[in-house]
């Protein structure tokens, strides 16, 4: 997986979960939260303890990007959608790790493959701690057999605990 750039869209508890493994296999991780705004916000300094580029604003967190995982609150996908399209890298992967409704799903999917880009839902079957990026996951959508050998190369190269 060693040259792809990913950005986190969230960094609340998901993305601090997989930003460690995903920084130790990938060539690029940035992360982007409305929150970061804030300097002292819990998840502008927990970017600084995960040494992960906080962007300054969502264009230079998904500008060039070959992943987004998006990581937001349930509330905010299809804002989280619209928000990176203008600056998604054609055909990029948006990785959607939420739990909301098919219809806000179906929707975000919308927005994101009409810009080119490539939408992919996930369920989380398990907590994200402590396996991280190992966390078994249920993938849809109509690129998701596409997505999965990233899925894969993302799972196999995790670090051993500790490392």
């Amino acid at each position: 997986m060693t040259g792809l750039s990913i950005c986190l869209l969230g960094f609340g508890e998901v993305g601090q979960a997989l930003c460690d493994d995903l920084r130790a296999s990938v060539g690029r991780v940035s992360a982007w939260d409305l929150k970061f705004l804030d300097s002292a916000s819990e998840p502008s300094r927990a970017a600084a303890r995960h040494e992960v580029l906080a962007a300054s604003d969502v264009k230079h967190a998904v500008e060039g990007v070959d992943l987004v995982i998006s990581a937001v609150t349930a509330a905010q996908i299809g804002e989280a959608a619209r928000s990176v399209v203008p600056h998604l890298k054609g055909e990029a992967y948006f990785f959607d790790l939420n739990s909301t409704s098919p219809a806000a799903k179906c929707a975000a999917a919308s927005i994101v493959d009409s810009a080119g880009g490539r939408f992919v839902e996930a369920a989380i079957m398990s907590p994200i701690s402590p396996r991280r990026v190992a966390s078994p996951m249920l993938l849809g959508g109509e690129h998701a057999a596409a997505f999965l050998p990233l899925a894969r190369a993302s799972r196999a190269q995790k670090p051993s605990p500790g490392s």
